[in-house]
């Protein structure tokens, strides 16, 4: 029995060699036959069965480890894949493993086992591994999407079209007459109340109302209404005498402020509102008033500076502006009237210095400055005005000396300054 053990072990090998080989074209078959299975069908629109992708990996190991006979390694793997894509991918793999080892009793045992890794036998021989080769998948590359940014349009501004707007006419006010201007000077003073109102209102001329002087085509060239008791605000209308060479409405109740209108009667020569209670500032606009003599503003509640623009009075004479609240220094601008012979400032509140440009009014005879503010030294140049005949600085605190001119001056109140002359 002995002398037969080997052939028998040849034997049984060959026989484990056969059935490992015939197992490895049965799995080739069974893998070429589930290839042809999932081909596309006749329409071209899938695989003719349900299944959509298959993938085998099927792997024979035969080993035979006689010790210590050489270990013989038989494997068949063929592969086919097809991925249709985007059908889901299905693996299979089969791994089928057939394995001999001698024992004291000689035994065959063919063992198939699913399985992703095989495990080798635990022998003293390593069993070599038959690792399947991953297969690459195209990842598709991501393509770069060009980003177009509009340009952006200028779109223009909407022009606003003005629209038309009618603008009204200006009508022209008709210039009152000097009738009109007198039935305003009326109604504005109680005309009612006067002492004479002879003819006023009336049919008659205005030539032949009280007080109304007139030219041969019924233009007022004075109007002088003095102590006839009118009250109330002057009408500003008075400005449209064109013709009116005098104003006197002295020694009345007159109230409010002297109208600037005043300064458009361009041949006016004499205005004299003195004793009155006329009130505020004496308007610059008189000084419009180139052909202006005489100028009484006396005795009113008149406050604030002299316009210095009184200066531009060259034909003016007489300027009386005494008894008011007058403030502030004197103009030297009244310097400039050459022809000035009485200037009566008195009873005031004027400050400051007296100008010596006063020394330029070559033709004054009668200066009055006297219960003001004044102070100072007494101009020298004030000495030199020859035509000088009366002279009023009382009641003002002066200082210094008076100029030793000022004292041939036939009416004066130097010795109430308590001052030495120079």
């Amino acid at each position: 029995m002995r002398l037969n053990e080997p052939s028998r072990r040849t034997k049984d090998y060959n026989k484990a060699r056969f059935l490992a080989a015939a197992l490895g074209i049965f799995v080739s078959f069974l893998v070429v036959f589930m290839a042809g299975c999932v081909s596309p069908g006749p329409s071209g629109r899938g695989p003719a069965f349900a299944l959509s992708t298959a993938t085998s990996t099927p792997t024979a190991t035969a080993t035979h480890t006689p010790s210590p006979t050489p270990t013989s390694t038989l494997t068949p793997t063929p592969t086919t894949t097809h991925t249709p894509s985007p059908t889901p991918t299905a693996t299979s793999t089969a791994t089928a493993t057939a394995t001999y080892t001698p024992s004291p009793t000689p035994t065959s045992t063919p063992t198939v086992t699913p399985t992703n890794t095989s495990t080798p036998t635990a022998t003293p021989t390593a069993t070599p591994t038959i690792t399947p080769t991953p297969t690459p998948t195209n990842t598709p590359t991501p393509t770069a999407t060009a980003t177009v940014t509009p340009t952006p349009t200028n779109t223009p501004t909407p022009t606003a079209t003005p629209t038309p707007t009618n603008t009204p006419t200006p009508t022209a006010t008709p210039t009152p007459t000097d009738r009109d201007v007198l039935i305003a000077l009326y109604e504005a003073t109680e005309g009612p109340n006067w002492i004479n109102g002879e003819n006023w209102l009336g049919d008659a001329p205005i030539r032949d109302w009280h007080g109304v002087n007139a030219d041969r085509n019924g233009r007022v060239t004075r109007l002088s209404l003095r102590e006839n008791r009118l009250s109330g605000a002057l009408p500003p209308e008075l400005g449209y005498l064109a013709n009116l060479g005098e104003l006197d409405l002295s020694d009345n109740w007159l109230s409010g402020p002297i109208p600037p209108e005043l300064g458009n009667l361009a041949n006016l020569e004499d205005l004299y509102l003195s004793d009155n209670r006329l009130s505020g500032p004496i308007p610059p606009e008189l000084g419009d008033l180139v052909n202006l003599e005489d100028l009484a503003l006396s005795h009113n509640r008149l406050s604030g500076p002299i316009p210095p623009e009184l200066g531009n009075l060259s034909n003016l004479e007489d300027l009386h502006l005494s008894e008011n609240r007058l403030s502030g220094p004197i103009p030297p601008e009244l310097g400039n009237l050459s022809n000035l012979e009485r200037l009566d400032l008195s009873y005031n509140r004027l400050s400051g210095l007296i100008p010596p440009e006063l020394g330029n009014l070559s033709n004054l005879e009668g200066l009055d400055l006297y219960v003001n503010r004044l102070s100072g030294q007494i101009p020298f140049a004030l000495g030199e005005l020859a035509n000088l005949d009366s002279l009023h600085l009382s009641d003002n605190p002066l200082n210094g000396c008076i100029p030793g001119g000022l004292g041939d001056v036939q009416e004066n109140d130097l010795d109430t300054l308590n001052l030495p002359y120079c």
